[in-house]
Parts: C-alpha cells; structure tokens; sequence
C-alpha cells in the first residue's frame, strides 16, 4: 500500500498530522506551521499479502517520504495569516523551498448556493509591479503580474507613472490610467508621449469590494533617447547632392551634402502626428571622405508651428 499526500498546508495542527504509507509512497511537497501537538507523525504500514494483515509501526520522514516536507516556526509567507488568509504570497519562502509546490485554490474552498458561486466570498486582490520591456524614446510596456484574485475577474487595475515616485499616494502620480476588472495573470500598459531620455517611476494598484492592494514597490525605467530616424518624420532640405534623410540614419558612413556650388544649406525635420519632444542634446557626425566639406559654423533652431523659430543652440568656427 502507498499513500499520495502532496501540496498540502497544516496550519496550528493540534492532533498532529499523520501520514501512515508504504515505502514508494509519494508524499512530498506538505508544510506545517505554528504546530501545537507535533508537525508530522510518520507511520509504516507493512501489508502480508498471504493472510491479508496490515502491521503497523513507528517510523520516520527519511524512510516514507519521497521529498521534502518542511515545517516553520516562521511564517512561510502568507498573504496575512492574522485574518486567516492563508492565500501564499509570490515570494513566499514556502516556494522557494518546495519550487513543485502549487498554490491551493483557496478561493474556491467552501460550501455555496449554487455552482455559479454567488455567495462566494470576495478576496482581497495581491498585485506586484515586474518590469518595464520595449522601452523607446516616448513609450514604455509598464508590466504588472495580478496574483489574487486567481478565478473571479472582480479586481479593478489601475497603474500610475510619472518622472516623480508617489509611493501610494494617488494624487502624488503625475498619470494614471484604469485597466479594467481583471483575474490573475499578466498585465501590461504602453503608455505614450513620454519624454526621451528621462526616467520614469510606475506603479499598480488593485482593488475590489474585499479591499485594496499597492504593489509593494515600485519600479522604473529610463527612456532612450530620442532618434531622428527617417521614418520618424519628413525631412527636407534647402538643396542636395545627396538625400537629406541620410543626415537622419544614424550611420556616420552615410551623409547629407548640399547641391554642388551650394557652401550652405538647411535641413528641416518634422516629427510624424505632430509630436512635440523637448530637446535636452544632439550630436553632429562629419563624413570622413573629404575633410574640406566638413560643417564648419551651424545654428539649430526649434519651432511648434514651422513658421516661429527659436535658437536652440549656436557653433561657429568647428573642426572635426
């Protein structure tokens, strides 16, 4: 005879928690906490197979167990275990120490009315903010994982972000945005019009009739500065021997040149949908084929409407 008992959490155990098996039974993945009789008690059971008799004896978890089945004197990582939610937190030490062990479906434990669960009891929602993924120069994927409530879509989301942390405190985000009512699992939101080149602290927050939940911590991610590729916007110029876009490709093997007999000329470059993006630097590459048609003296102006300009930033006399 074996006995398969795994995944199991024994909480104030007050007449101990007996397993009686075989050798080759599968128990593993159990855990005990805050015991008041004794954590395990381990039993062998020898079957005679000839008069059909079971003899019993004392024995021990290095002998039946086929894993490990820890107990604690510690919490092992409880949502809050003072109001009996016994629901295992993501960084619970129960999971790190029996990585096969599967969160138990608390939620759907207990007596109801019905198979739709109308009297179900509500659980307050555990949110935790990951990472930020696919950063450009005025976007970001803000990532969150929901991890309760597992089965029923009753947690509203919202994230907030901004270029200042506001803990939680709502009205300290410079933004915000609801995600919907949502269960378990990933949750992604791409902002956009970020500024380039600036960091960016987020947050998510969960929340249902059971109560709230801030992620614990924050998270940031700084976005990339912002490239003026050709396909960013529409580029003209005053005259060319070469197309101006070349000027935008971020290939220094490649350049922009005036029309022959030109020594000066202009590039204008407007960003696609109107975007407007606050320039905090630049960099200007010389070809390295003829030093003589290396920009000596540039201004570079700024405008909202194409038709106002505002100097930016001036250089005479530069050598490459």
């Amino acid at each position: 005879m074996s006995l398969r008992v795994f995944n199991n959490i024994a909480v104030n155990s007050r007449s101990n928690y007996a397993l009686h098996s075989a050798t080759g039974g599968l128990i593993e993945n159990n855990l005990s906490y805050r015991k008041i009789a004794s954590d395990f008690l381990w039993t062998r059971v020898t079957t005679n197979t000839t008069t059909n008799t079971n003899s019993i004896a004392s024995s021990n978890a290095a002998t039946l167990q086929s894993g490990l089945n820890p107990t604690y004197s510690i919490d092992p990582g409880f949502i809050d275990f003072t109001n009996d939610d016994l629901r295992l937190r993501p960084d619970a030490q129960a999971y790190t120490d029996l990585p096969g062990f599967v969160p138990i479906p608390l939620e759907m434990a207990g007596l109801h009315a019905d198979e739709s669960r109308t009297d179900a009891r509500v659980w307050t929602p555990f949110i935790v903010t990951d990472t930020a993924t696919a950063v450009g120069a005025n976007t970001a994927s803000l990532s969150a994982t929901l991890v309760y409530p597992q089965f029923d879509a009753n947690a509203t989301v919202r994230v907030y972000w901004g270029t200042t942390d506001g803990g939680t405190d709502p009205a300290a985000w410079q933004n915000s945005a609801v995600l919907g009512q949502l269960r378990s699992g990933q949750i992604v939101h791409t902002p956009t019009k970020l500024a380039p080149l600036t960091l960016y602290h987020f947050r998510f927050h969960a929340e249902n009739s059971a109560g709230s939940h801030w992620a614990e911590r924050s998270n940031s991610t700084t976005t990339l500065p912002l490239s003026l590729a050709p396909g960013g916007g529409t580029v003209t110029a005053s005259s060319s021997a070469t197309s101006p876009t070349l000027a935008f490709d971020n290939d220094s093997a490649t350049s922009w040149q005036t029309a022959t007999g030109s020594p000066s000329g202009s590039l204008i470059y407007q960003l696609n949908g109107g975007a407007a993006f606050r320039i905090t630097g630049y960099s200007l590459v010389s070809s390295a084929d003829f030093p003589a048609r290396d920009p000596r003296d540039w201004q570079l102006f700024g405008s909202y409407d194409g038709v106002t300009w505002v100097l930016l930033d001036s250089c005479v006399n530069q050598t490459f």
